[in-house]
């Protein structure tokens, strides 16, 4: 998993991801969706973006932003 950029303590970020993922499929913003997320999961939007980017193949181009 380290090879793969994935941190050890990624786990404890899913939901957050999960909750970001269905924001941004239910047609949210993904600037607007990684601030409520970041709010609702009290980590910085920053934290948001960095984790989507190491748990997401298909979420890189959202997390770049």
């Amino acid at each position: 998993m380290q090879n793969a950029g994935v941190k050890i303590d990624d786990w404890k970020y899913i939901p957050m991801v999960k909750d970001y993922l269905k924001m941004v499929e239910s047609g949210e913003k993904r600037t607007f969706a990684a601030m409520k997320v970041s709010d609702k999961y009290k980590v910085h939007p920053k934290t948001v973006y960095n984790v989507l980017k190491r748990l997401c193949s298909d979420c890189n181009s959202v997390a770049s932003e």
